[in-house]
């Protein structure tokens, strides 16, 4: 797509365009920046609303090519009655309104979406055409997390969501999905690598040890409104015996699965102690990307003797039991317990 160039008596201006990654803090910066409208506009700033929810994942599907969006439609606020055509006029437009009514602020877009979704170059062009109509300054903001810290976390997210792989480091290895050089890569040959703002996102390397004073920091935001991240993973061993569980449900194709699968979630623990994998395994995987960590490194952070740190005290091999079908029964009992109360609701028949 053409850039058209800008909009008649619209400004130009700066926009910090935050691409995630995913599994990084996203929807805590996300839901703060939403709460801190007031604090934002005395600063300076504008955290619009575009399509649906906090997030702007209507710029990513805005920026997908035709017959390449997945499930990005709803995500968006797609409407049930409105083709393409008719969706990216009506982002456009949102988008227009917002910077022709804050004509001096600096605009933050967000969407985790924005990293591993826009996986093609023509993708990242297209949105870019769309944002240099407002904007000639814009910065590109992306938080790195080490490869099997987020593994694991994207694993706790996939299996609550049905996944039935017991193994997160081969279900990730060699994905797209953690192809960070490459991700990087192509945001930089479109938008210029002086755009480009990598972070590393682990707690001793964060401004404040969270992501929203850090963000905060690195853009000159005011303080932001933090409240406690309610995205509390489950403890793994619970996440492995659901992965199980998911299997069974899929194996049974009932109608209702997804909403057994929430009770039986709100019943397990949440995360409380060291993770069940042999420190060596997550090693082995790290060393599956070691030409990647150098490669952004020596790019972006030259000062630094490595990437991500090499720390692997959170792991410890389990002395208990394999997870088998009878500890996952035992974790389903333990679940239901007092938490279905018999609903029929969860009747399949």
């Amino acid at each position: 797509m053409d850039d058209p160039g800008p909009a008649p008596g619209v400004r130009r201006r700066t926009a910090i365009l935050h691409i995630g990654m995913e599994k990084t803090g996203t929807t805590t910066l996300q839901q703060a920046l939403a709460r801190s409208t007031d604090a934002l506009t005395q600063g300076g700033f504008r955290y619009p609303l575009l399509g649906a929810g906090n997030a702007h994942a209507a710029l990513v599907a805005r920026a997908k090519t035709r017959g390449d969006e997945a499930d990005l439609p709803a995500l968006a606020g797609r409407r049930a009655d409105e083709n393409r055509p008719a969706f990216d006029a009506r982002i456009d437009a949102e988008l227009a309104r917002e910077v022709a009514a804050h004509p001096d602020a600096t605009f933050i877009l967000s969407s985790e979406h924005a990293s591993s979704r826009l996986n093609h170059a023509p993708c990242i062009r297209q949105l870019k055409a769309v944002l240099d109509r407002h904007f000639d300054d814009i910065r590109i903001c992306v938080y790195l997390r080490r490869w099997d810290r987020m593994a694991l976390s994207a694993y706790s997210t996939f299996v609550q969501n049905g996944l039935a792989s017991l193994a997160p480091f081969q279900h990730f290895r060699g994905t797209s999905y953690l192809d960070y050089a490459g991700m990087l890569a192509r945001w930089a040959a479109v938008f210029g690598p002086t755009r480009m703002h990598v972070a590393i996102f682990e707690r001793s390397e964060l401004a404040g040890g969270s992501i929203l004073p850090d963000f905060a920091a690195r853009f000159g935001l005011p303080t932001l409104d933090e409240r406690r991240d309610a995205n509390a993973s489950l403890d793994f061993d619970d996440l492995r015996a659901l992965a199980l569980i998911n299997r069974l449900l899929e194996n049974r194709n009932l109608p209702n699965a997804s909403a057994i699968r929430a009770h039986i979630i709100a019943g397990l623990r949440k995360s409380s102690g060291p993770i069940p994998i042999a420190p060596d395994k997550a090693r082995h995987f790290n060393g599956y990307y070691a030409d990647q960590a150098e490669t952004i490194r020596a790019l972006y952070f030259p000062e630094r003797p490595s990437l991500f740190d090499d720390d692997y005290s959170g792991y410890q091999v389990s002395d208990g039991p394999p997870v088998n079908w009878q500890t996952a029964a035992g974790k389903l009992a333990e679940a239901l317990d007092g938490v279905l109360g018999g609903s029929p609701s969860l009747d399949p028949n």
